[in-house]
This record gives C-alpha cells, sequence and structure tokens, in this order.
C-alpha cells in the first residue's frame, strides 16, 4: 500500500492503493573500535534496493513502475562517530549522509542526498553539596549549516513530475543544558 497523490497542483487528491508486491534487499554493517581508553569510533553503512514487481493500472491508464524503486527510501545510508571520554569531560562530532530519494513512482523526479555534521561537549561534575552528576553540555547540530531536504512524501507521492511533498530540515542549531540528580 502506497499513498499516492493525483489531480491538479491546486486540489490534489491523495489516496491509498494496492501498488502490488515489492522486491526488497539490502544490507547493513556496523563496527565500533575502542584504539584508546576513552576513545570510541563508530562506523555504520547500509544499502536497501526495493523495487516494484509490476506495473500498476490506474483511472489514467498504465503507470510503468515495474523495476522502479519505490520512492522517500534512499539506497545508501552511513552514520560515523567519533567520541571521546575522559573522568568528568566527553564530546563527539557525529556524520550521518543519506542518499539521493526520488520523489515518484517512475523515479523521474528526485531529491538530492546530504551529509550533516553534528558536534557536543559537556562535562559531568560528580560531587556536588546539593545536587549529584551535575551535568553541563552544549550541542551544534547542522554543524555547517547544510540545506537539506529532510522529509519526502508526506501528502503523498505522484506517479511522475510534480506536484511534490517536502520538508526542509533544521538550520544549524545550537543547544546547551544543565541537568542534575536529587
Amino acid at each position: 500500500l502506497q499513498l499516492i497523490t493525483t489531480g491538479p497542483n491546486a486540489n490534489p487528491t491523495t489516496s491509498v492503493q494496492n501498488v502490488g508486491s515489492v522486491t526488497a534487499n539490502g544490507v547493513e554493517g556496523s563496527i565500533t573500535i575502542r584504539p584508546i581508553s576513552g576513545l570510541s569510533i563508530y562506523n555504520s553503512l547500509s544499502y536497501a534496493h526495493s523495487t516494484f514487481d509490476q506495473n500498476l493500472m490506474t483511472s489514467s491508464g498504465l503507470e510503468n513502475i515495474k523495476g522502479k524503486l519505490i520512492p522517500n527510501y534512499p539506497t545508501f545510508m552511513y552514520k560515523g562517530s567519533i567520541a571521546y571520554n575522559w573522568k568528568g569531560f566527553n564530546t563527539h562530532i557525529d556524520g550521518n549522509y543519506i542518499s539521493h530519494r526520488y520523489l515518484t513512482y517512475t523515479n523521474d523526479t528526485k531529491v538530492p542526498g546530504y551529509f550533516l555534521v553534528n558536534f557536543g561537549t559537556g562535562y559531568r561534575f560528580e560531587n556536588t553539596p546539593i545536587l549529584k552528576n551535575v551535568t553541563l553540555s552544549f550541542n551544534i547540530d547542522n554543524l555547517f549549516n547544510k540545506t537539506y531536504i529532510a522529509t519526502t512524501g508526506e501528502l503523498g507521492n505522484s506517479f511522475s513530475g510534480s506536484p511534490q511533498s517536502f520538508l526542509m530540515g533544521a538550520p544549524r542549531q545550537f543547544f546547551g543544558t544543565i541537568s542534575a540528580d536529587f
């Protein structure tokens, strides 16, 4: 079942339709290396190839989607992280990659892939007179202020061309946190 958008751009209609079977193949692998005390290096890579098994007959005629990738899903994803902890201090930098995603069932429109980097650091004070584990942290999401499309197809997808629905990703954001146990 897929959410499919049809009709004019000014007043599109979205409905759930049975698009037949899908063949999905993929693989994922991850590894964490800890070369020295406190240092952790993590990498994860995944590949997914999901295609429609047959064409689809609609009120508009035959839609040629057999062998096409399903929309909204990336083929490749990568996540890497380097983290270091020493006594109460911690810091990390993370990278996330998502490959292009198709917006249509015929794969004629796509959004580009993107790579985001996040950074964070903090310190935990273990022995304070009143509170325990007082922690100060500072994080930057989207460190390099990358412009990207985060969400696709939340209002359905068309067979080809337009209309399309997607949401832009968040710009660079700064977060500071103070937390404690009592």
